[in-house]
């Protein structure tokens, strides 16, 4: 495929950009100071100290950019570990669960600071504890 240094196939060829007129792009970047509230260190973890699945929620938001509603619908069966990469599945499996379009599905890896706050562990609490 490659002669010295240069592709000798484009292998993008034929693909191309379809540009989406009917979608509106109606979110908004958080604010430094919102950020700083969410994630108050005083603040934040009483809140979610109350539901330990509350910590991990805006937790992931933060770190893949997911919506609320993405990570609120997790269930255990959406996380696994793919070719060595533990993650979640965001996808429409079971009823209750919704994605707003067919391309919003994706497998999304944990980042480490994500893995370092202990949601793992948590995760596989839950599974022996029975949970779904």
């Amino acid at each position: 495929m490659v002669e010295g240094a240069h592709p000798v196939v484009n292998a993008l060829a034929g693909i191309r950009v379809m540009a989406r007129t009917d979608c509106e792009d109606t979110g908004s970047p958080f604010t430094n100071a919102e950020m700083e509230a969410t994630f108050d260190p005083v603040e934040f973890p009483e809140w979610a100290s109350r539901h330990a699945h509350q910590w991990f929620g805006p937790i992931l938001g933060f770190y893949s950019g997911a919506w609320a509603d993405e990570t609120a619908q997790l269930r255990l069966e959406d996380i696994e570990v793919i070719d060595g990469v533990p993650g979640y599945f965001v996808r429409q499996g079971v009823k209750g669960q919704s994605i707003k379009k067919l391309n919003s599905r994706r497998f999304v890896p944990l980042a480490e600071p994500v893995i370092e706050s202990g949601s793992w562990e948590y995760v596989e609490e839950v599974r022996r504890a029975g949970g779904e």
